[in-house]
């Protein structure tokens, strides 16, 4: 079974509006839920007590979005769970379908079960101590890449291409793993709206935050992040 219990993480825990609104809309989905909030400081001190072997990697990371990339794999593993980027709308708790039943969910984003062009990692779930997530863990700190990532290979290492490219290759190993289609968890976006239907659990808005971009770029963004957080 599947924990109650959803995990995020912010650089200090200062969330803006649309993160404390989306955040609290979960909240009152899924009341009986446990909703942890970590900091930059936080994450630091668990990969230090339950992964020292890699707290040196870990600190060399040279893009904090790497950084999280990571830690939300090591909370799959310690604790299990959910894990929700702050950009994550849910529309219904897991409870809805069941999907607490599961063993491990890596939700796909693009593609189908039989041709998966891109799982999502911006949401997935999972019992505490499955395999699969200590074994992604250490294939990524043995990428000597991750101490110098360019922002364009962000997503290929340690993001959702990276997470597909692991899962195919040894996909065998894991026949364990539950694979929702994608309009469940990452229903197409088409401008601030989604096209979901009745099997849509929740919305990814892809803020892209972290992305460098003009002052257009960053302006088209902000004010996707104000419609999509009321919405």
């Amino acid at each position: 079974m599947i924990p109650k219990i959803i995990h995020q993480t912010a650089k200090n825990k200062k969330l803006s509006w649309e993160e404390r609104m989306l955040r609290k809309r979960a909240m009152k989905l899924m009341p009986d839920y446990d909703f942890k909030l970590y900091d930059d400081q936080e994450n630091r001190a668990i990969v230090a007590k339950h992964f020292p072997e890699y707290l040196s990697k870990y600190d060399n990371i040279n893009k904090g979005v790497a950084k999280a990339d990571v830690i939300r794999l090591i909370y799959m593993y310690l604790w299990g769970g959910y894990y929700c980027d702050t950009d994550y709308k849910w529309l219904a708790s897991p409870d809805k379908f069941s999907l607490n039943e599961c063993i491990c969910i890596l939700p796909i984003s693009r593609g189908q079960k039989d041709n998966i062009e891109c799982l999502g990692n911006a949401v997935f779930g999972s019992e505490p101590k499955i395999e699969f997530w200590k074994d992604f863990i250490d294939y990524l700190f043995q990428d000597s890449e991750i101490s110098q990532l360019q922002e364009n290979r962000i997503e290929k290492v340690t993001g959702p291409e990276g997470l597909t490219k692991f899962f195919l290759a040894n996909r065998t190993k894991y026949p364990y793993i539950t694979l929702p289609q994608s309009n469940m968890f990452h229903p197409r976006l088409k401008g601030v709206s989604a096209l979901t239907d009745s099997s849509s659990i929740g919305i990814h808005h892809c803020w892209s935050s972290w992305r460098s971009g003009s002052f257009k770029d960053k302006l088209k963004i902000y004010i996707k992040r104000k419609i999509t957080a009321i919405n």
